[in-house]
């Protein structure tokens, strides 16, 4: 969320306000490089989050912080990606692998994390959007799904 959209909402007869996530999370995603964090001729920062701010403000001493340390969702081996960039200290819960069944069609020692590989490029862009598609993916994408759904089926 930019920001400027939470800002609009602090009205003067608000009290309080929660703020979920940290400093650590993604950034707000601009399109204008004059307004970004790159632009070092610029002092706002659009995308810089209001986490970034206040953990970086002169303020900081006074503001209460805490950062995620337990992770109850993610297999570890996902979790694992993210645990030496973003949360080194990251913990996942106890029995958190076992908690996950098998996915059909998978060996039991495959670590629920593979990366697909091809040399297709992506679709055309519409001009005015910074999305982007890869047609080649989204069919990979269905025949995975495809191939998961017959393998659930095929077990019961």
């Amino acid at each position: 969320v930019l920001e400027t959209n939470v800002l609009a909402c602090l009205l003067p007869t608000l009290k309080h306000i929660i703020f979920i996530g940290d400093h650590l999370q993604l950034r707000p995603q601009i399109e204008s490089y004059e307004l970004s964090l790159e632009n070092k001729s610029n002092r706002h920062a659009f995308d810089l989050s209001c986490f970034e701010r206040l953990i970086n403000s002169s303020q900081r001493d006074v503001l209460p912080l805490s950062v995620l340390s337990h992770q109850h969702r993610q297999h570890p081996d996902l979790a694992d990606l993210i645990r030496p960039v973003i949360y080194e200290n990251l913990k996942d819960a106890e029995n958190l692998s076992e908690r996950r069944p098998v996915v059909p069609g998978f060996s039991e020692n495959c670590n629920r994390l593979f990366w697909w590989d091809h040399d297709e490029y992506e679709d055309a862009q519409k001009s005015d959007s910074a999305s982007r598609s890869n047609r080649h993916e989204i069919n990979m994408a269905v025949a995975l799904a495809s191939y998961l759904l017959k393998q659930d089926s095929e077990d019961k």
